[in-house]
């Protein structure tokens, strides 16, 4: 549930940094004839952004906070979770994410 609240906020918050930046009708175009190499970008970075700086600092994303879970160490709980920590642990999950679908997607074309 926390992973649904936090797309739905960086969703909502990159679709429409994205529309104000590039226009409504340009970034459907750029979709369309393939050249959305910004959106995808955007769309890719702006997850590692939020959940690096939010978990890295507090140990929770907004998700997190609503349903009541911290990532901690376990050796020192008190301590802040770290960025370099933080980006890790997003991104092997954003990895792994990519290794399922990247093949379903591949059979597909």
């Amino acid at each position: 549930m926390a992973v649904a609240i936090d797309g739905l906020i960086i969703g909502g918050v990159t679709a429409v940094a994205v529309m104000s930046a590039v226009g409504l009708e340009e970034a459907n175009d750029a979709i369309l004839d393939g050249s959305a190499a910004f959106i995808f970008v955007a769309f890719i970075l702006a997850p590692g952004f939020y959940h690096t700086l939010m978990v890295g600092n507090r140990g929770q994303t907004i998700g997190k906070i609503a349903l009541g879970i911290k990532i901690v160490d376990h050796e020192h709980p008190e301590h802040a979770f770290g960025y370099p920590r933080a980006f890790r642990r997003w991104f092997a999950t954003t990895l792994f994410w990519w290794l399922l679908y990247l093949p379903g997607i591949l059979d597909h074309l």
